[in-house]
């Protein structure tokens, strides 16, 4: 065996460990900024009184969603890749 082919090797397999924790991280991410959005709509479906804040939270919360949708769809172009 050579050296560069051992070197290559390793790079290789630090690669995919790398590219792995990355997905790990965004998928984290996704949910906690789901989590976000479904505590958002939950205080916004208990006010019953300021529509308009009401009205911000859901926004809020939405935003919250695609930012997760951007996250996953990101993860899946990385995995077509």
């Amino acid at each position: 065996m050579s050296v560069v082919g051992d070197i290559n090797r390793e790079r290789a397999a630090y690669s995919i460990e790398n590219r792995a924790e990355h997905f790990h991280e965004r998928e984290t991410r996704a949910a906690l900024y789901r989590h976000s959005a479904r505590t958002l709509r939950q205080l916004a479906a208990e006010i019953r009184f300021d529509f308009r804040r009401r009205s911000q939270l859901f926004a809020l919360a939405d935003g919250f969603d695609r930012y997760a949708e951007r996250l996953e769809g990101s993860i899946l172009e990385d995995v077509a890749d």
